[in-house]
Parts: structure tokens; sequence; C-alpha cells
């Protein structure tokens, strides 16, 4: 193991990152430090709670800039382009499970439309975007009260109406 030195941004100190053997759980630890969240509305802390630190990593580099992430892969040997542990496709390895994790816990807030996720398995039952109420996921068997039949597509019904099970609910967008 050793340790990096990196100024995340002028004026700042210089932050201290441990580099192990490991990718996953180095960047884990840089998203920590870049992005110390406790949202639950956020997909970067929600990514990685789940246990998906190669795709938190992506999510915080698509938002703003990253000089520990920057660090964390030049110290593994990654100077731009792909990482090892990029997927064929060219996303993260941890991308696919990631996105099944977000189709089976997240939820969009019917006010806002912002995606929240459960903190340490439990619900507060309002989006912390916006404070609106977020209904119960049990409230509807064809969209979990989402309106959202998988997670990522609108459900409808069988003439392409809203969902015709959270009608009467008034959750469906």
């Amino acid at each position: 193991m050793r340790i990096v030195e990196v100024r995340p941004e002028l004026g700042l100190s210089r932050v201290r990152v441990r580099i192990g053997s490991d990718l996953g759980t180095d960047l884990g630890e840089a998203v920590e430090l870049e992005h110390p969240c406790e949202d639950s509305a956020c997909d970067i802390r929600a990514a990685l709670e789940s246990g998906h630190p190669h795709a938190a990593a992506m999510l915080l580099e698509g938002a703003t800039e990253t000089p520990v992430l920057e660090a964390v892969r030049a110290a593994h040997g990654f100077n731009g382009g792909p990482c090892r542990e990029d997927g064929p496709d060219g996303w993260p390895v941890d991308w696919e499970a990631w996105t099944a994790w977000h189709r089976e816990h997240g939820r969009p807030c019917p006010a806002c439309e912002a995606w929240n996720y459960p903190v340490d398995g439990w619900w507060s039952g309002s989006c912390s975007n916006c404070l609106a109420d977020i209904p119960d996921p049990e409230a509807c068997e064809a969209c979990a009260g989402t309106g959202y039949a998988d997670g990522l597509t609108l459900a409808t019904g069988s003439s392409g109406e809203d969902c015709e099970a959270c009608e009467g609910l008034g959750v469906a967008p």
C-alpha cells in the first residue's frame, strides 16, 4: 500500500489517498473523499453504498471535476482512456449490476422526478430533493407506485394511458 497526495482544488489542503491493490476499493474511497454525501436522492451515494464503486466513480466524473479520482486512476496506471476494469462496451464493470439495483430500489419523486433511494435499507417516505411524499413502493403491482414499469420505462395501460393500476392513487406521471 502507498499514499498519494492530491490537491483537490486550488486553495485547499492536499488530501492523502491510500492506494492498494484493488481499483474498486480505491475508487470507492476516492468517491467518498470527493463526494461525502448522505442525500437519499443522490445516485452517486446510492451506487457507492450498494456496492458499485466503478459506477459511482463514473457518475461523479460526469457531474464535476474529480482530481482525487484521476489521481487514483493514475496510481493504478490509467491516464485517461478506458480502465482495465471497464466492460467490453466501455461501461464500468459494475454498471449492469448498478442499473439492476437502481430499477429495483430507486423511486422517482412524483413532484420533481428526482430519483430517491433507500438509506441503509430504509425509506424516509419523502423526497430528499423537494420533500414531497413518495408513494409506498407496494402501492401498485404494475409499477410499485412510481408510474414506471421497470424503473426506467413509463408504465401504461393497454391503450397507452398512464398506469391504470395507479389511476386512483394520483401517482402516475
